[in-house]
Order: structure tokens, then C-alpha cells, then sequence
């Protein structure tokens, strides 16, 4: 009996009662004759498997041999399973290895307002005949930002997959799963307020988070203190501006609109004389609306029981963002919000966790690549001590700015910095926030799979 044989079987097993798609078939069919017409025989022996799998290594990424060698294993399963050979040869042979950690790229949201920026330019400026190829396009575009589909989910949408009037969208994923997607006949992207406000200034939603911004412009930066890793290096020419009203609308809107679980509340620095009376209005606002949770990153208030007014207002989740330890670098780096002390953000930040019993519901953010990494995990042992959850910022300097000249910190550095920061949170039974996968934008978050 030649194993070679019990190929066809094998398939026609996983097509029909496994359901696997067609990619997944012809995967295991190329691996399975690769690995045939190395070994030679029809029973290979231990070593002449490892010798294979050595072979694998040198040739193919880490990825594409964990692949290959799954699809042999499950082959071998098949067989033993259905009695067909004794013993499962693989049983005997180490196939773990440590996987290079890579962290996922993102699109700066910056990038994608300008690519869909060019394109509506460019609708405008062509021939009816282009004009439909241009729509087309940027439905595909919207469709991709606004859902996080994959590139081959939108390619396979068909006119019967969507519904115009609940705006559901029907995908199919991996394995032939069937998902659905909500869609907005309207697009915050596209419309403003009574007052001309566009809507995108004061509202952004990615993934199941509402942002609202209680602030358009940073206060720091209007006076030539912004921070000099930001655009503008620390000087704004803006004076854009928007009122309570404005939010109150867009909120409004949202809310009856949008698909979202929670709501941020976060985004611009205002003076911080008046921030805490002007978050205070949107938080009520918000909680008259809907019982949806709210989390709020702003800066530290300058009245302490200004905290205690956001949590009895509704506040669910605070962060005040302390960014640098080192208060002497966060005053050279930032010399607007680096004059607010160690001990206001601390003093506060406390008082929250003592107003918000769950744990990790109260965070800070860090910022690594300015400062030492010696300084940030101490601040990690200062923060979790007091209950407060850290959370960490990996430095990217915006184009052209003061500080693009400093080096960001490597994959290596920031999977070993993860994971001495891991230690120390567990020892005080926190980790490294934020927990939600739509609050983890711009920060260090590695999902650890256990072999």
C-alpha cells in the first residue's frame, strides 16, 4: 500500500466533510506532493521527516513552513485515525519553533483623509465616462476603511450581497463563513453641522468605538507650547473652532445612525483653565442619550473632585496620559502639557481608581523611544502599584518635525520591553492596557498564542 495513493481520498475527505474551500485544497495538495518527492519512499522514517522539515526551514518563511508542516501532520492524522498506518510518525518529532514576533503596519488616519481627499478631487475634475470608474473606486475604498474587510471580501461582494435599505452588507470569509456588516446610507466623512462644522472634526468611528472631540485645536499649540513630535512642530496656524452645539449634533446623529459599543471622549487640548467645563456638558449630553459606555482621555482637571463630577456624570473608563515620566524630558518635549507635574496626574489619576471599582478601568499612557527604557518600566512598577493600568505609546515623529531625527525603538526592543511590562503588571494583577482591539490604535499591544 503506498500512502501517496490515499492523496485523492484524503482531499475529497476535506473538501466534503471538512468543507474547506478550494485555496485550502490546492495548499495541502502542492505540500503533500512536495513533500512526497523529497522523502522518496512511501514510509519515511524519523530522521528523513526532520531532514525534510530542515529543509523547509531554509528555504521558506516562518509562516509558510508552520503551514507546510500542518498540512503533513493533518495528512498523517487522516491516515491513523482511519486505521491506515499504526502510528502517527510526527508523534515522535519535535515541530515547534519560536516564531519572529512582527508587529502589525497601520495606515496613519492622516493618510487615508488624503487618498480620499485626491480621489474626490479627482471626481470632480474628469469626464462623465471616468466619473463612474472614480465612483466605483471610492465606493471600494470607503467600503474597505469603513468595515476593516479584506482586500478579497470586497472583491467577492455582489449585487445581491448588499441590502440598501437595512445597509447590511453579506461577506464572505475565510472557510466560506458568511459575516455581515453595517453600512451608513450616510457618511459622517461628508456631512456638517447647522454652523458649516464638518462632522469628521468632531466624530471618527473605527472599529466599535465612537470618538467625539471635545476640542478642535490644541491649546498648547495656539500658543507655540505644543509638543515637538506633533505636526507644526508645536505651532498651530489654525483657529478653527466648533461649540457645544455642534458636538450635541453630531452626537445626536451618531446615535441613531451608527453601529458602535462604546463611546471615547477624547482628542485636542484645550486650555486647561476651561477643559474640565467643557468635558463635563458633552459627558451629561452623552449620558442623557444612552447608557453605551464612556471613556474619557483628557488631561488631568485642575480641580481634583472635578473627577469625582465626570464619574457621577457617567464616566465609565478614565486616562489621563502622563506620556513621559521624566518630567524634566516631557518639559523639553513638551513644553505646554510637560509643566503639569508627576504628582497631578498621579493624584488624580488615583483618585478615579478609588471612584471606578474595576480594575484596569483607570490607564495611563506612556511613551517609549523618548526616554529610557529603564525609566518607562519604572514608571510601569510606580503606576500598577497604585492600581493604575499603564499603557504604551510607541514614539513616531510626524514628518518634518523637531524630533524626526531620533531613531525609533526596534521590533526586538519593544517585544522585550512588552514583555518585562507584562511581568511587572501581572504582579499587581493588571496588564497592559488598553483591552479593547478599537482602543489599541497606536499602542503596544501583542497577542502571546500559547503552543
Amino acid at each position: 500500500m503506498r500512502l501517496e495513493d490515499k492523496l485523492v481520498a484524503y482531499l475529497k475527505y476535506c473538501e466534503y466533510r471538512k468543507e474547506l474551500d478550494k485555496k485550502t485544497l490546492k495548499a495541502y495538495r502542492i505540500d503533500l506532493r512536495q513533500y512526497f518527492e523529497y522523502v522518496c519512499m512511501d514510509n519515511p522514517d524519523k530522521e528523513k521527516i526532520e531532514e525534510y522539515i530542515t529543509q523547509l526551514h531554509k528555504n521558506y518563511k516562518q509562516k509558510t513552513v508552520k503551514r507546510k508542516i500542518a498540512s503533513i501532520k493533518a495528512f498523517y492524522n487522516y491516515l491513523e485515525e482511519n486505521e491506515i498506518i499504526a502510528e502517527n510518525p510526527f508523534r515522535k518529532i519535535k515541530v515547534k519553533f519560536k516564531e519572529t514576533v512582527t508587529l502589525p503596519r497601520i495606515i496613519p488616519r492622516e493618510e487615508i483623509e488624503k487618498l480620499l481627499n485626491h480621489m474626490y478631487q479627482c471626481l470632480n475634475e474628469h469626464n462623465k465616462t471616468f466619473r463612474k470608474y472614480m465612483l466605483r473606486d471610492i465606493a471600494v475604498i470607503e467600503v474597505f476603511f469603513a468595515t476593516g474587510a479584506r482586500v478579497y471580501e470586497i472583491s467577492n461582494i455582489r449585487e445581491e450581497s448588499i441590502n440598501l435599505n437595512t445597509g447590511l452588507i453579506r461577506l464572505m470569509g475565510k472557510g466560506g463563513k458568511e459575516r455581515y456588516v453595517q453600512i451608513s446610507n450616510k457618511s459622517i466623512e461628508n456631512l456638517r453641522t447647522k454652523n458649516n462644522v464638518p462632522y469628521k472634526s468632531i466624530a471618527f468611528i473605527s472599529g466599535d468605538r465612537l470618538r467625539i472631540k471635545p476640542e478642535r485645536r490644541c491649546f498648547f499649540k495656539m500658543n507655540k507650547q505644543g509638543c515637538l513630535f506633533c505636526p507644526g512642530n508645536g505651532v498651530s496656524a489654525s483657529n478653527d473652532t466648533y461649540t457645544l452645539s455642534d458636538i450635541m449634533e453630531v452626537i445626536d446623529y451618531c446615535i441613531q445612525n451608527e453601529e458602535f459599543r462604546h463611546i471615547l471622549i477624547g482628542g485636542g487640548s484645550a486650555n486647561p483653565s476651561t477643559d474640565d467645563n467643557k468635558i463635563l456638558p458633552v459627558i451629561k449630553y452623552i449620558r442623557s442619550k444612552t447608557d453605551k459606555p464612556i471613556y474619557l482621555m483628557s488631561l488631568p482637571p485642575n480641580d481634583i473632585f472635578y473627577v469625582d463630577k465626570y464619574v457621577e456624570a457617567g464616566v465609565d473608563e478614565i486616562a489621563f496620559n502622563l506620556e513621559l515620566f521624566d518630567r524634566q524630558l516631557a518639559l523639553e518635549y513638551m513644553p505646554g502639557k510637560g509643566k503639569i507635574s508627576l504628582n497631578e496626574y498621579v493624584s488624580k489619576l488615583e483618585r478615579a481608581a478609588s471612584l471606578i471599582p474595576k480594575t484596569g478601568n483607570v490607564r495611563t499612557m506612556l511613551m517609549v523611544g523618548l526616554e529610557k527604557t529603564e525609566n518607562t518600566l519604572a514608571a510601569i512598577h510606580f503606576l500598577t502599584e497604585k492600581g493604575i493600568q499603564p499603557m504604551i505609546s510607541i514614539f513616531r515623529p510626524t514628518p518634518n518635525c523637531r524630533l524626526s531625527y531620533i531613531v525609533q525603538p526596534s521590533n526586538e526592543e519593544l517585544y522585550n520591553l512588552f514583555i518585562e511590562a507584562e511581568k511587572i503588571c501581572n504582579l499587581h494583577k493588571l496588564s497592559l492596557g488598553p483591552t479593547c482591539p478599537s482602543c489599541q490604535n497606536n499602542t503596544l499591544s501583542i497577542t502571546l498564542k500559547q503552543e
